[in-house]
């Protein structure tokens, strides 16, 4: 769970790692003309790419292919700030995944390329026959003292180039190859309603018939046995499961909550998450095109009893650190510990293997809704 949130938080999970991050783009002045540019990327390890910006009344859509073959991905930046991103794997190079994430306000702000006090830097240049204005985009997120993040934009706040300059390390560098400007409908830099929408993701009816050896119903309680604390470790898990949902709930120290809906039938994954004012900021909807084996963890070889039920931990080290857990013979975690960011050391206080209904473990309609992420109807 915990390495799941980790790469959620950095934008992608595992199987978009491959993929470079998109950065928002830099408009220093309001009211952007409608536009249409393609752009050639750099990136600071592997081949160059080419990306397509289209631009109308705040929105920037952003068209990747970082494949020829494997994998294409749009980008959609808005007001808020807001950050969509939809992306699709193709079976044959990486097993295949549908994904779109959600990041919102404070949630995307490791997407911005420059602090509050962005400035000219008094040089003007000349690209693709436009004028544009030489900016620095004052960063923490530069690595070496005298690195800076320089920007040519034109005086309506088309950016035409974009790289880091530094002594230490390659950075990636973004160069407009072409611009036209011409009107541009908002629906073309808007999600499209069918990406935000549960049914378009869900190809089993409702009510799945359970195989013999499917697990049964449960609701596991787990807290944290860590000193109560108001960061973002996690205070308490709550897990329901109604084959083939299982849904989990964690409320961290500061009042957010993060959940998991995911189905293992439709090999869906649907992650999200809001801050401690009921805010959304984050979500993340995975779905495998494909079955694929999932990795175990060791086994220890020891077995504990909690909560009158026998599981078998299980350990694991990364460079994230070390986790282990407790999970009975029908995959249920009794305990889960990770030491990392963040910490968390959760054991189970109740357990109920009585039926659980199947409207307590399915993703709630209002997650979906373009309004909640500041996205126009």
């Amino acid at each position: 769970m915990r390495k799941f949130w980790l790469l959620c938080a950095a934008l992608f999970s595992p199987h978009m790692a491959m993929a470079r991050p998109p950065d928002a783009p830099f408009t220093p002045v309001p009211d952007v003309p409608d536009y249409v540019a393609t752009v050639f990327v750099k990136p600071y390890r592997g081949p160059p790419l080419q990306e397509m910006h289209t631009h109308h009344g705040g929105w920037t859509r952003v068209d990747h292919r970082f494949d020829q073959n494997a994998y294409h991905s749009t980008t959609y930046f808005g007001p808020g700030p807001l950050f969509v991103t939809f992306a699709r794997e193709s079976p044959p190079r990486v097993g295949g995944h549908d994904q779109l994430h959600i990041l919102r306000g404070p949630a995307m702000a490791h997407l911005i390329r420059w602090s509050d006090h962005p400035f000219k830097t008094g040089e003007a240049q000349t690209w693709l026959g436009e004028s544009c204005d030489v900016w620095n985009l004052p960063s923490k997120r530069l690595i070496g003292r005298d690195a800076k993040r320089l920007s040519c934009v034109t005086p309506d706040g088309i950016e035409l180039w974009s790289r880091v300059e530094n002594h230490i390390s390659p950075t990636t560098s973004l160069e407009t190859t072409a611009i036209n400007r011409l009107p541009v409908k908002p629906d073309d830099v808007r999600p499209h309603r069918d990406q935000l929408d549960l049914k378009s993701w869900l190809t089993e009816p409702r009510e799945t018939a359970r195989p013999s050896n499917a697990p049964g119903d449960v609701t596991v309680v787990m807290r944290s046995v860590l000193a109560p604390s108001t960061d973002r470790h996690i205070q308490t898990r709550t897990v329901r499961r109604h084959y083939p949902w299982t849904y989990t709930e964690d409320v961290d120290g500061k009042g957010g909550r993060r959940l998991r809906f995911v189905n293992e039938v439709e090999r869906l994954d649907i992650a999200f998450e809001h801050n401690a004012a009921g805010e959304p900021i984050r979500l993340s909807i995975q779905k495998a095109l494909r079955d694929y084996v999932r990795q175990k963890p060791p086994d220890s070889g020891r077995t504990e009893t909690i909560l009158g039920e026998q599981c078998q931990v299980t350990e694991r080290q990364s460079r994230h650190g070390r986790s282990s857990q407790c999970r009975t013979a029908d995959g249920l975690a009794l305990m889960d510990s990770e030491r990392g960011w963040p910490d968390h050391d959760l054991v189970a206080v109740t357990l109920d293997r009585s039926p659980v209904d199947l409207d307590t473990v399915l993703p709630p309609p209002a997650l979906f809704a373009r309004a909640a992420w500041g996205i126009p109807d």
